[in-house]
């Protein structure tokens, strides 16, 4: 145990892990920075600056320790050993006062007067009491506490009372037993103890925990957990969910490939991405390719063939493109040189054939919303989602979409009253243009999602390990609200 009696709270010492695994530890005004190739890297470099401090200081010392997701408050040992406190064990907060105890003068005192003699014949049967004479008494401060003098009435001359003998008990009577409380079983609560949140494993906090600490997770943290929870629930039957914006450019794309990314991720697998597209859609060229290049056209040949009762869930990855980091098939729409424009019946045989195989279906959309794909897709789903960046014609196709998909029919009014819209910065720092954005929507709709810009969404390929840690969140949080619909 380190003995924080010796700790001197002046100068204060703080030390911040920030987002790009950069560190400062201050004392007082007097600063030390660390840069590290990764977040724990830098977190160690700060526990290695602590510790020093603590030797040069030749006394324990309190540091109050936060990162992106969590502040703690540190005591570090003389000899490197790390404590967490709470942060109200040292806040300078004078004691209440005790109650100081109003002096207490003692009752007065109390003697019989003088009785005068009794007359020679005695013609009552009962002397009254005595008179007394109060006579009052010095005051002298004396403690609360101590029981300065008591008065005792006196007793009226009375008779004896005979109390009366108490009746015999037989011995071979035996007590009465206590009335055990029954209780229907059927009523009774579990005797398991409820789940826990656990300890920290993010950030600082989470380093600590490595280093024998017990620091409970940030509130940031527990944020987290609850949209990994809702994202890797498995449901009941079949959902698909629809991604939406008659304008061209509004990341309708990286929308699907990072929602399908999330959901498989975490809810192992069982998801296919969709490219519903009226032409040739760009999901194939932001994904993985597998090894053939066959489309919707050619499982459409073939859905007969995997819709029978012998078909197996091998016979159908000819037809998809499996995508091996992020764990998810990519079905292509028809290539450039096709013709061929996917009717509604063939979209409703589509889907049948996904939904056999394939426990969430997220389907990309083309541009047009009078096509009959387009209008099929918005019967076929389960929720909505509408895509936009921070360019405004951008944004007024995602509320124009919104429109048309209400004039589909009433399960298209119930879609759009319901959808997610989520808003993706088109560039850096258009944060605060985002954020207007989304409260633009927000009357209008069940939940809004605000992505940073990342540059690795920009062009290419779309791999969801290689965007930052902060997209990473943002995108979780945007499959979680998907999730809380379905």
């Amino acid at each position: 145990m380190i003995d924080k009696s010796l700790i001197r709270d002046f100068p204060p010492m703080t030390a911040t892990l920030l987002p790009d695994h950069t560190g400062v530890f201050r004392v007082g005004t007097a600063e030390q920075h660390v840069a590290e190739a990764d977040e724990n890297g830098a977190m160690r470099a700060l526990v290695d600056l602590m510790r020093a401090e603590a030797v040069k200081s030749s006394r324990p010392i309190r540091v109050m320790v936060t990162d992106p997701t969590s502040m703690t408050q540190l005591v570090v040992g003389v000899d490197g050993s790390l404590e967490e406190e709470a942060q109200t064990d040292y806040a300078d907060v004078d004691p209440m006062p005790a109650a100081v105890a109003e002096p207490i003068a003692p009752a007065p005192a109390v003697r019989p007067a003088p009785v005068a003699p009794a007359p020679a014949v005695e013609t009552l049967e009962r002397v009254a009491a005595p008179a007394v004479v109060v006579e009052p008494a010095p005051v002298a401060l004396q403690p609360a506490a101590q029981v300065v003098a008591s008065v005792q009435p006196l007793a009226e001359p009375t008779r004896p009372v005979v109390e009366p003998a108490p009746l015999p008990v037989a011995a071979s009577d035996p007590p009465t037993p206590a009335v055990a409380l029954r209780r229907d079983l059927r009523d009774s609560p579990s005797f398991l103890a409820p789940p826990t949140a656990g300890p920290a494993k993010k950030g600082f906090a989470g380093l600590l925990n490595t280093l024998g600490l017990k620091v409970q997770p940030s509130a940031a943290e527990l944020a987290e957990r609850e949209d990994v929870n809702a994202v890797s629930r498995h449901f009941p039957k079949r959902r698909t969910i629809s991604t939406v914006n008659q304008k061209g450019g509004a990341n309708k794309t990286p929308t699907i490939v990072n929602l399908a990314s999330v959901f498989a991720r975490y809810g192992g697998g069982g998801v296919a991405a969709w490219d519903n597209n009226e032409t040739m859609g760009t999901l194939g060229i932001r994904t993985q390719q597998g090894g053939h290049d066959l489309t919707v056209l050619d499982l459409l040949e073939a859905s007969g063939d995997l819709l029978a009762p012998g078909a197996e869930r091998a016979d159908l990855s000819r037809f998809v493109h499996h995508q091996p980091e992020d764990k998810y098939e990519v079905l292509r729409s028809a290539a450039g040189d096709d013709d061929h424009v996917v009717t509604a019946d063939e979209v409703d045989l589509v889907h049948r054939v996904l939904a056999k195989y394939y426990r969430l279906i997220l389907m990309d959309s083309g541009n047009s919303a009078g096509a009959p794909n387009w209008r099929r897709m918005v019967e076929l789903t389960d929720q909505l989602v509408v895509p936009t960046t921070t360019v405004e014609d951008k944004k007024e196709g995602a509320r124009l979409t919104l429109k048309a998909v209400m004039r589909v029919s009433e399960r298209g009014e119930e879609l759009a009253r319901n959808a997610v819209v989520i808003v993706s910065e088109a560039e850096a720092k258009d944060t605060a243009i985002a954020n207007a954005y989304a409260e633009e929507f927000r009357p209008y709709v069940r939940d809004v999602v605000v992505v940073p810009f990342d540059p690795a969404l920009k062009n290419g390929i779309i791999r969801h390990d290689a965007l930052r840690s902060s997209t990473q969140r943002a995108w979780l949080a945007a499959a979680a609200a998907v999730a809380r619909g379905l």
